[in-house]
């Protein structure tokens, strides 16, 4: 491999501190969590991130515009989940 693909991903396998949406996810019921993750990958019709993020915004967590699917994607700072 190359210098700039060990870097990214090396990058992508150090994971920092929980995004706001992983934060979210821990105070979560078993059952509330799984029913969060599978509206968040399976986004049946009328789901969007952004009714998942006025979701978490109504339970009292900042979540920016884009948390929710830089989180599915992995892209967030909880780290890659795939």
């Amino acid at each position: 491999m190359g210098r700039i693909t060990d870097a990214v991903t090396a990058e992508r396998q150090r994971p920092g501190p929980k995004c706001n949406v992983g934060l979210a996810l821990d105070t979560m019921s078993a059952t509330d969590r799984t029913e969060f993750l599978e509206l968040l990958e399976q986004a049946p019709a009328g789901v969007t991130f952004a009714s998942l993020r006025r979701f978490l915004r109504s339970e009292g967590f900042f979540v920016g515009d884009y948390a929710c699917q830089r989180h599915k994607e992995g892209e967030c700072s909880c780290g890659p989940r795939r």
